[in-house]
């Protein structure tokens, strides 16, 4: 509740200086310790429309002006952490996804493919992301090329790639807008 809006409001404000001041300068003030990577990624997940939409309008109380606004943003300020998080000099598989509450059908591909199930948690929140026409597609990029770079994520990487294809061909495929 309140908390939430608190974060919320945060999140308007570092949003606001990352516009004016840039992120990559907003970014250097942004804690960098391992152990907020969970609760970062699980902040993500709440503030993910359409769920997020009704619980920020049933918190909004008219006059404090929280209710829907700053949804974005937290989602933008988020990923910004997240994509400086992702660089923590040690395996990602170590981070307990049972803690993150990953979804099943992640943590089975995970198991499959041998990649972190908190690493496709968030290359999946990001690939919803990059249809966003705003600053969280271009965070959600800049997250993904920090991630998909690091050593040992090769095999998320190809799937990435493999997935960004079938979107290309999808594309083409599809008949002109007239």
């Amino acid at each position: 509740g309140a908390a939430r809006a608190g974060v919320r409001r945060a999140c308007v404000l570092v949003a606001t200086l990352a516009k004016v001041r840039g992120p990559k300068t907003i970014v250097r003030f942004l804690p960098r310790d391992a152990a907020d990577l969970e609760p970062a990624l699980r902040m993500l997940g709440s503030c993910h429309w359409p769920a997020a939409l009704a619980a920020a309008a049933a918190e909004g109380d008219g006059d404090s002006g929280v209710g829907t606004g700053g949804l974005w943003e937290t989602r933008c300020v988020l990923l910004l952490w997240l994509s400086i998080l992702v660089l923590i000099p040690f395996d990602l598989a170590v981070v307990d996804s049972k803690v993150l509450g990953v979804r099943e059908d992640i943590d089975r591909a995970a198991q499959g493919c041998g990649t972190s199930p908190v690493v496709l948690a968030i290359v999946a929140r990001c690939k919803e992301y990059l249809a966003d026409s705003g600053w969280a597609r271009d965070v959600s990029a800049a997250l993904l090329g920090k991630l998909l770079t690091r050593p040992g994520s090769d095999a998320a990487l190809a799937d990435f790639v493999g997935w960004a294809r079938e979107r290309l061909e999808e594309c083409a495929s599809a008949p002109p807008a007239t």
